[in-house]
């Protein structure tokens, strides 16, 4: 089943906020363990997982209170679907244009366990 992207939100904590786009890039790393009977063939274990998080849109700047390095829950939904991090904010980025809406972007790093 696809799902509309107008159906998309972000929660920063309890707070929805007015965004128009959301991006989470899930991450694994991959450690090697190659050794002399690996009989020339990788061999790998699962290391750490983490998540990127990098949130835009409108900024309506009453209403969307960040700092720098401080650690929220970000609910990323789209539908009834939701993924739930808890990261810590590594970028805020306003930007203004004369002939649009001012607005705001944010990346986010993860910390401790999420639900993806």
């Amino acid at each position: 089943m696809f799902i509309a992207g107008k159906s998309g939100s972000v929660l920063v904590g309890s707070a929805a906020w007015r965004l128009s786009h959301w991006e989470l890039d899930i991450e694994g790393d991959i450690i090697s363990v190659n050794n002399f009977l690996s009989g020339g063939f990788n061999e790998n274990i699962g290391g750490f997982v983490g998540a990127n998080i990098s949130v835009s849109g409108p900024y309506d700047a009453g209403a969307m209170s960040i700092i720098a390095l401080n650690a929220y829950v970000f609910t990323l939904a789209l539908g009834t679907f939701a993924f739930v991090v808890t990261a810590r904010v590594k970028s805020i980025r306003p930007s203004v244009d004369v002939a649009k809406a001012g607005e705001l972007s944010v990346t986010a790093a993860s910390t401790g366990v999420f639900v993806p």
